[in-house]
């Protein structure tokens, strides 16, 4: 019999490679919770982010598999599969989306069947229909008529995972498919309840009343809160992977024939898990040189009613980030590395606009750009490498207090009479670079 606490620690490094291997779920799966729980025979996941697994069932599958299954119940979450379909066609969306989902993944993690004898749309009928380009409701739509016209066979609604994995195991005790069962009953005629009667209701796709029942501290209000935030890491999740895909066309990885792990490097760099030394100094900096200003035309009420001193308050208008870009010769393929840390960075921040300006040997790009826009920007590479004039600019705007000035450090710069706060980050390893003024960090060791 495995231990709870031993199936805790291995589901959660299973979930662990989730987050490198679809770096792009990374947020989301921090709002998953995991419990362990013999009431499932198998493993699901409830649209508040509690997922809930067998733990002798998932404790005998191998690392590789576990975590195919973990990616497969967050994608559940990620693609909406709760609020997508109607009660009626509740458990045959739940199928099709499996097929869709595990149909993804086994691209993703470069394997040729689905682990846990899993629902495997090309092993069973891939000659039937093509899921390339197909919506979940276009499955579903297809395998109503295949029913209907005896196309598919009924197998299509066994389980969604291959329940006993070791002979010499017990059968499980799946109290939790009864209470599926009473859930998701139909209103049918006799006759259609005896033709489904061993058609088992299992899913993995679970129902906020069987959360309430099964968990007794649960109610509508606090699912509620949790289902919105995972809304939200569910929407960011797909902007990320559309983000990585951006940046793979920026630096040309499928064109190279690059492998999908160097294209997971590349994301994370751009919006990682971890934090190099490099974007702690730009958080740090960004921190200490975007602050929130103050003045007395809104005195703060911390005090205020016991004292006879006034005391400035906050102003919370939109803070302003400049940047300036070196965009000579590969410099260009380089930026979209940092702007994706600023853009993180000022999502925190609150700044909603940024002013970027591109130089190379003159200015070819000044504009203010929404932080919203960040991952569509732009970059136009030039030749040479003078940077003196984005920086003349800058230096006669009296509003500018500080910049964020990305190069490879071997650009001509302004070297004295700088009216405001300098981040250098190196793109390049350039010990010779020493502009005297502002602080200077490091991209790449």
């Amino acid at each position: 019999m495995i231990d709870k606490k031993d199936s805790l620690n291995f589901a959660k490094k299973a979930l662990h490679l989730v987050r490198i291997n679809l770096p792009y779920l990374a947020e989301l799966t921090h709002n998953i919770e995991l419990v362990a729980t013999e009431k499932i025979a198998t493993a699901g996941i409830f649209a508040s982010g509690r997922l809930i697994y067998n733990p002798e069932w998932f404790g005998n599958l191998s690392l590789d598999d576990a975590t195919f299954i973990m990616a497969h119940e967050v994608m559940h979450l990620a693609l909406n599969s709760h609020q997508r379909t109607d009660a009626a066609n509740r458990e045959l969306f739940n199928i099709t989306h499996d097929f869709i989902i595990n149909d993804l993944l086994k691209k993703t993690f470069k394997i040729y069947e689905v682990p846990a004898d899993g629902l495997d749309w090309d092993k069973a009928y891939r000659n039937h229909y093509s899921l390339e380009n197909k919506s979940a409701e276009d499955l579903m739509r297809f395998i109503k008529d295949a029913l209907e016209d005896g196309a598919i066979n009924k197998r299509i609604f066994r389980n969604h995972w291959k329940v006993n994995l070791t002979s010499e195991k017990p059968p499980v005790d799946n109290r939790l498919a009864t209470q599926l069962k009473e859930l998701f009953a139909d209103e049918t005629d006799d006759k259609d309840a005896s033709d489904k009667k061993d058609i088992p209701s299992n899913s993995d796709v679970l129902t906020e009343e069987l959360e309430i029942a099964l968990f007794p501290n649960a109610t509508n209000k606090t699912i509620s809160a949790q289902k919105a935030v995972i809304k939200i890491q569910a929407r960011k999740a797909w902007s990320n992977k559309l983000m990585l895909k951006k940046v793979d066309n920026i630096f040309g990885v499928n064109q190279r024939g690059g492998s999908s792990a160097s294209n997971y490097r590349n994301y994370e760099i751009l919006k990682g898990l971890y934090r190099p030394p490099w974007e702690l100094a730009l958080q740090q900096w960004l921190e200490g040189n975007i602050m929130e200003k103050r003045s007395y035309s809104r005195p703060s009420r911390r005090g205020s009613l016991n004292s006879d001193i006034i005391r400035p308050g906050k102003i919370r208008f939109g803070n302003t980030l400049h940047i300036i870009l070196d965009v000579s010769g590969s410099q260009a393929k380089i930026q979209p590395f940092v702007l994706g840390k600023v853009h993180e960075f000022c999502e925190q921040m609150q700044i909603e606009q940024i002013h970027i300006i591109q130089c190379g040997t003159h200015i070819t790009k000044d504009e203010w750009v929404y932080t919203t826009e960040l991952s569509d920007y732009q970059i136009i590479g030039t030749g040479g490498g003078d940077l003196r004039p984005a920086m003349q600019k800058l230096n006669e705007s009296a509003d500018v207090a500080n910049a964020i000035i990305v190069t490879d450090g071997y650009e001509k710069i302004l070297t004295e009479n700088i009216a405001f706060e300098v981040l250098w980050v190196l793109t390049v390893q350039n010990s010779h670079f020493k502009p005297g003024y502002g602080t200077v960090i490091q991209l790449r060791d």
